[in-house]
């Protein structure tokens, strides 16, 4: 898990100096090359957020030119939002790595050691979605949240936490 982090971490770091992209942003931007014409509320249930928060994303997208909203139909309140050719490009740019990196090591597999990992991680997924769950429990709340000692604060990437 501290492997996948860690690469996650300086892949959000590649995103930001060579595409001027966050995650959430790529995420936004692959849900809607996957299926254009979200609605904000869609979209935010396909990467998990608050409609509150893609509207916000969406904002700096569309600000950049990556994104385009459309009102379709009589109610002006529904708004479809559709990735531009631009958007389009940059995705191919920030999959780049991801391509060049695993295509290799992948096409090593077989059929079904691919679906095997795909359903795991599906299933993990899955799991995961289930944040309710995980919010009652109290585990994440309070005095479970609380570092005790300096060493304790320390990330993966070796950050102090406050």
């Amino acid at each position: 898990m501290r492997r996948i982090r860690r690469l996650l971490y300086k892949y959000s770091i590649y995103l930001q100096k060579n595409c001027g992209l966050t995650t959430s942003q790529l995420f936004c931007l692959r849900a809607l090359q996957r299926e254009p014409g979200l609605s904000i509320g869609q979209l935010g249930r396909r990467i998990y957020n608050k409609p509150g928060t893609i509207t916000g994303i969406i904002d700096r997208l569309e600000a950049k030119g990556m994104v385009r909203r459309q009102r379709l139909g009589p109610d002006r309140r529904v708004v479809h939002i559709t990735i531009t050719s631009q958007g389009q490009n940059l995705i191919q740019k920030a999959f780049r790595p991801f391509r060049q990196l695993m295509a290799p090591q992948l096409s090593k597999l077989s059929l079904d050691e691919k679906e095997g990992i795909t359903q795991s991680l599906e299933k993990l997924l899955f799991l995961m979605q289930e944040e309710k769950r995980f919010e009652k429990s109290g585990f994440f709340s309070g005095e479970n949240l609380r570092v005790s000692s300096p060493e304790d604060r320390r990330s993966p990437f070796g950050e102090t936490v406050a």
